[in-house]
């Protein structure tokens, strides 16, 4: 204790003032901070993007790796990292934690999609979602990843709607979600309900058209709210030739797809380069170096899958997600402690 007298004074921050910020959330979102603080923290008055950001995190990480066999070595993995350098790094359980529900995402999407080391199941009645080359409709994992793109970038554009604080920021937005329904509802109708005997066909098409026209008509008259009409429309009709972008945006997501599928194609390649070996050199010699290639190339893919499962779920938030309603730059609240060492 001390004899010295203290004063305390508290306020409210200033509006030119910039806290750090200490970011708390639930046991289940706490685990995405990590990732957020690789790219900004929110700001002391800005939307904190924890919430949005885990789970879709966690499902596209799942997408992408999605294999039962590998989901279930990377959860051990896991916990054997715990167990070693849990209490040594500061900061480390969280990212186990991570990676604990990255492997379930994982499990739970090899289970759907049947996929378990690249295995090829000769009874394939249980699998909900075969996508396996050759053997299922691997179309259904691109369409679903499109799918999986329209409602994240949806969730961002009403996010960005919601927190904006003037009508035509709000109108923007609105706008580039209109265009986004529009052209989006316009192709599913072309692909799946192009038939007129269609029960869909109409109602989608009048929805399409809808959500696209009140969308050019948003962009087009709200670039800027300049009073001259002339510089108006002409900001308005660059923002329409931009709308382009939302096509790159939407096409991205594809990257699910594509690294879904190759987990399991090459862990199906590496099955077979083993069994080949296995009936090529005998069961002695072919068994040995069937046993080494599965072991060296089921590793090195699951090492390269969950790298590249991280980079690429991560890589859909910070480039196209975070730029429509999030800007970052906080500050992280650091209190005074006494550092031994």
């Amino acid at each position: 204790q001390s004899a010295i007298p203290l004063r305390m004074e508290t306020r409210e921050p200033l509006a030119d003032e910039d806290p750090p910020i200490l970011l708390k959330n639930n046991w289940f979102i706490e685990r995405i901070e990590p990732l957020l603080k690789l790219y900004k923290l929110p700001k002391y008055r800005e939307f904190d993007p924890s919430y949005f950001f885990a789970p879709f995190m966690i499902l596209f990480f799942g997408l992408c790796l999605g294999d039962v066999g590998y989901g279930v070595s990377f959860y051990l993995l896991s916990m054997l990292l715990e167990k070693k350098l849990g209490d040594k790094i500061e900061g480390l359980s969280l990212v186990v934690k991570l990676c604990k529900a990255f492997s379930v995402a994982a499990i739970l999407v090899g289970l759907a999609t049947g996929s378990v080391f690249g295995y090829n199941f000769e009874n394939r009645s249980w699998i909900i979602l075969d996508v396996s080359p050759g053997v299922g409709n691997p179309m259904l994992f691109f369409y679903l990843s499109l799918a999986m793109g329209v409602t994240h970038l949806s969730t961002c554009y009403l996010m960005a709607t919601f927190q904006a604080s003037d009508w035509l920021t709000r109108f923007q937005k609105l706008g580039l979600l209109g265009v986004l329904w529009g052209g989006v509802s316009l192709v599913a109708r072309s692909v799946w309900f192009a038939d007129p005997s269609s029960v869909l066909n109409m109602p989608i098409y009048y929805f399409g058209v809808v959500c696209l026209a009140l969308g050019l008509l948003l962009t087009l008259l709200f670039a800027t709210d300049h009073k001259n009409w002339g510089i108006r429309i002409g900001l308005g009709l660059w923002n329409v030739y931009g709308l382009t972008g939302i096509i790159a945006d939407l096409l991205s997501y594809a990257r699910l797809f594509g690294l879904g599928i190759a987990t399991g194609a090459i862990a199906s390649v590496m099955n077979m380069l083993a069994l080949m070996v296995f009936h090529a050199a005998g069961p002695v010699i072919g068994g040995l170096l069937g046993f080494v290639i599965i072991i060296a190339g089921h590793t090195f893919n699951l090492l390269l899958s969950i790298l590249g499962s991280t980079v690429h779920s991560a890589r859909l938030h910070f480039v196209e997600a975070f730029k429509i309603f999030y800007e970052g730059g906080g500050v992280e609240y650091k209190p005074f402690k006494v550092e031994k060492g």
